[in-house]
């Protein structure tokens, strides 16, 4: 068997880091727009809020303390629906 030199890579002359500033510099896109319509046939959509701690934990007490409501999301969803019922002559 012979022996061989092993294979060069295709580097720049600054030894590949304008192609790691390139990389690194071509971003990328938000799996979700600003102006991105919304899915037809889409039941849900996953999104993320930041609440407080505060308000958390007021939301958990009350979720321990509930006959009715199980669980944090629930709670949120609930409080959700009642807001947009209370603009619907708004909206």
């Amino acid at each position: 068997m012979a022996i061989s030199r092993k294979p060069k890579q295709n580097k720049d002359s600054h030894g590949g880091k304008n192609l790691i500033e390139s990389i690194i510099n071509k971003g990328g896109s938000s799996p979700m727009g600003e102006n991105q319509p919304l899915k037809k046939g889409v039941a849900q959509l996953k999104i993320t809020v930041r609440l407080p701690i505060k308000v958390i934990q007021a939301i958990d007490s009350y979720v321990g303390d509930s006959m009715s409501i199980t669980t944090r999301n629930q709670f949120i969803k609930e409080a959700i629906a009642e807001k947009l019922d209370k603009l619907q002559p708004y909206l």
